[in-house]
């Protein structure tokens, strides 16, 4: 019996120094040999064979699961070697590492690198992310594009000042209570009910919840450092906690169900605001908002803008598929370089003569006379799609353009066109033109649309003649 224990203590000796040897000096001349443990021994035995530097895992990975070696072979060609000890060295004075769009499933192997501060696994296949609980040094962790659903580990990461886990399947974001170091986290494309325990991150200054399943938000109104929130693509209607939210500068609430947005009026810091694909009609809380510099209200029941006249700082503005037929406030806003306006009741110019645009959609109006837009010539971008249009020789002096949408109109001749010698693409489909030959001196098209049209001939005025487009 006792020569059975020595002969048992001898081979657990041998192979530990086996094992030390084939790490530092590459071999081991031991008769003993290193078999491949069975299915069942193995995840204990790898447990034995896995110490606590990358090279063991290295060494030892044709005892591993073909997706460890495969997280191992990554990493070797992330650092350019296929020397187990050379690359332990690399690794292991890492402050950075990055696993992007590789299929890695399995991350056991990254646990050895306990000096990484900052981390990214993004666009991988990952469900299993036990093994970061090791990596307690951790300021920023990127695991978006994933498979995971449990982030219990995390809850060691007390580091952690950025986290970034949106699209994966995560439901449960408790383990994230104590993570008050937190300034940055992205939970969006999540199908996340409750985020109660998001008013313990009272450091957060970034905030992404969009597209989850969201509608109770009353627990942010603890989160006043805000300055970046986003709850787009949720079920929220009451909006009310966010007035508790003064150091906003840019809100997106774009699809939900809001339809008071009075809350707002407190967000006086607000420079960027998305509220797109709700059921707003009344916008007089906006009038406060003095520093909006962009504005998005796409696809609401907007039909007075007149607010929006005190706004004088607005940049870019957005009203597609409203009710609005008079723009007359906008004249005021000579900030203004962007506007679309795309399907509104809109049929008098008239008042954004004075603007200084670089572009401007009003496609699906009820436009007939475009006299006005003469006056418009920093143009660069022009869409006046799907109107009444037919005369179109106030045009000729927006020489600045660059792209001219005419399709849907009532437009015979197009001689005035031909002065717009940087237009790059023009629309002219569906309308009731014949004759194109005039728009040759138009050498930069690289595009021109004329389907629609009763051309008398198909011979293109541009070389290569490919660039019109007869279909």
């Amino acid at each position: 019996m006792m020569q059975k224990l020595l002969g048992r203590y001898y081979l657990q000796v041998t192979f530990i120094v086996c094992t030390a040897l084939i790490i530092v000096v590459g071999g081991c001349n031991s008769p003993i040999p290193f078999k491949k443990p069975s299915q069942t021994q193995s995840q204990a035995q790898v447990q034995t064979i896995a110490t606590r530097t990358f090279a063991d895992w290295c060494v030892n990975q044709t005892n591993l699961s073909s997706a460890a070696r495969h997280t191992i072979e990554v990493m070797l060609r992330n650092v350019a070697t296929t020397d187990c000890v050379k690359a332990n060295n690399i690794l292991s004075s890492r402050a950075e590492f990055s696993i992007h769009g590789d299929g890695i499933t399995d991350i056991s192997p990254l646990s050895s690198l306990t000096n990484l501060t900052k981390l990214s696994l993004s666009a991988n296949k990952i469900s299993d992310i036990s093994s970061l609980s090791s990596l307690t040094n951790l300021t920023i962790l990127q695991l978006d594009r994933n498979r995971i659903s449990d982030i219990t580990p995390l809850k060691f990461l007390t580091n952690l000042t950025e986290l970034s886990i949106w699209y994966n399947q995560v439901s449960n974001i408790y383990p994230l209570k104590n993570l008050t170091n937190l300034s940055v986290l992205d939970l969006s494309l999540n199908p996340l009910k409750d985020i109660k325990i998001l008013e313990n991150l009272r450091n957060l200054n970034t905030l992404g919840l969009v597209d989850n399943q969201v509608s109770n938000i009353n627990h942010l109104k603890y989160l006043t450092s805000l300055t970046h929130l986003s709850l787009g693509t949720n079920q929220i209607s009451d909006i009310s906690p966010l007035k508790y939210l003064n150091q906003l500068t840019e809100l997106g609430i774009s699809r939900n169900q809001i339809s008071d947005i009075s809350p707002l009026k407190h967000l006086s810091k607000l420079t960027e605001l998305f509220l797109n694909n709700n059921k707003v009609s009344d916008i007089t809380p906006l009038q406060f908002l003095t520093n909006l510099n962009t504005l998005w209200l796409n696809r609401n029941r907007v039909s007075d803008i007149s607010t929006l006249k005190l706004l004088a700082n607005l940049n870019t503005l957005y009203l597609i598929n409203n009710q609005i037929y008079d723009i007359s406030p906008l004249r005021y806003l000579t900030n203004l370089k962007q506007v679309d306006l795309t399907n509104n009741k809109i049929f008098d110019l008239r008042m954004l003569d004075s603007i200084n645009l670089t572009s401007l959609y009003l496609t699906n109006n009820q436009i007939e006379d475009v006299s006005s837009l003469k006056f418009m010539k920093t143009l660069k971008v022009l869409s006046l799609a799907d109107n009444k249009i037919s005369d179109i020789s106030p045009l000729k002096s927006l020489t600045k353009l660059t792209e001219l949408y005419l399709s849907e109109n009532q437009i015979s001749d197009v001689s005035p066109l031909k002065s717009l010698i940087k237009l790059t693409r023009l629309d002219l489909a569906n309308n009731r033109i014949s004759d194109i030959s005039m728009l040759k001196p138009l050498t930069n098209l690289l595009e021109l649309y004329l389907e629609g049209n009763p051309l008398t001939n198909r011979n293109c005025p541009l070389v290569p003649d490919f660039r019109c487009r007869y279909e």
